[in-house]
């Protein structure tokens, strides 16, 4: 529990919305071909607009 709680405040601190970061994490998670991916999934990482997409409708 208190992973998901540090993941949202962490996609707060960066200025995302936290439910549009989740949906886009839990999207793109599956299709990592490798650990060392993961780092690319964090919210300071990840890439604003790509997140923002995610709520689109059809997205």
């Amino acid at each position: 529990m208190c992973f998901y709680y540090s993941l949202i405040e962490t996609a707060k601190l960066n200025g995302l919305n936290p439910y549009a970061y989740l949906k886009w994490l839990f999207e793109k998670a599956p299709l990592l071909k490798n650990e060392d991916s993961l780092e690319s999934l964090t919210p300071w990482k990840c890439n604003p607009e790509d997140v923002n997409k995610s709520m689109l409708p059809g997205a």
